[in-house]
């Protein structure tokens, strides 16, 4: 049998975590070999180290994928089998809902272990703001948590979208050049930062909306992600500038005045 771990926490099947285990020994070995040298300031300073630190808590609604007889299930932090194994590989959940694979087809399930979008995609990425990308065909789109395309695969892909691959599994390269038009992942969870996703086009670079919508045309030699609020990008010139989500480019401060609005048709 075996637990995926995610993050800090880790899930086994026992009520002790192996980590646990590990940092208690530790502070057990030091512990004795300070307390020897005496003195109270020094036995207080010992007392206070060798109080347990406080572990990290578990959500106990949590699931986590395990693996047993080649099949992928859920259990709860506590070890007990929530969703029976029955897919071919599943992952973590998401905004309520966990990629899985069943024929070499991706869908996902939510955390009842019902299929909530069958598996009819030769690849999928994680939920992220309610949005998760999908692939039919070579191209790439964006499902809702209900299975709705919402922006249908029309884009070829530059890059590969946050939590794309499963742990494991291997993966055909995810770039495409077959469409006009590539989306650009963000590097970080969110597909949509800000409500926007970078896109290319014949090299210049805009953005598109959670509904594939292009709201910032692509006129720019170069777009970073949005970050609170603004994406820094590059005109052909070189200058860098900033822009907002409705498409307004203002140039960086260089004091503590307000940004200066800037066209919307430089280059």
């Amino acid at each position: 049998m075996r637990v995926e771990r995610f993050g800090i926490g880790q899930v086994q099947l026992k009520s002790l975590s192996l980590r646990t285990v590990t940092d208690r020994a530790s502070m057990s070995h030091f512990c004795r070999r300070l307390l020897p040298l005496g003195g109270l300031a020094l036995l207080l300073i010992v007392l206070s180290a060798c109080r347990e630190a406080p572990q990290p808590a578990l959500n106990p609604q949590a699931l986590f994928p395990v693996e047993v007889d080649d099949q992928w299930g859920y259990v709860t932090a506590t070890g007990r089998l929530a969703i029976a194994p029955r897919f071919e590989r599943a992952d973590r959940f998401v905004d309520n809902r966990a990629r899985i694979r069943a024929d070499g087809r991706f869908g996902f399930i939510d955390t009842t272990g019902s299929v909530v979008i069958p598996p009819a995609f030769s690849d999928a990425g994680r939920f992220s703001d309610g949005r998760a990308p999908v692939q039919q065909d070579s191209l790439w789109g964006f499902v809702d948590r209900t299975g709705t395309l919402v922006v249908p695969p029309r884009f070829g892909l530059d890059g590969r979208p946050s939590g794309l691959a499963l742990p494991d599994t291997a993966h055909q390269q995810a770039t495409s050049h077959r469409a006009d038009t590539l989306l650009v992942p963000s590097s970080g969870r969110q597909h949509f930062p800000a409500g926007r996703a970078r896109i290319r086009t014949d090299g210049r670079w805009g953005f598109i909306n959670r509904d594939g919508a292009v709201v910032i045309s692509p006129r720019f030699a170069y777009a970073w992600p949005f970050q609170n609020g603004r994406a820094r990008v590059r005109l052909s010139n070189g200058r860098m500038g900033d822009v907002t989500p409705a498409g307004s480019l203002v140039w960086p401060p260089v004091s503590n005045s307000s940004p200066h609005p800037i066209s919307h048709n430089a280059h």
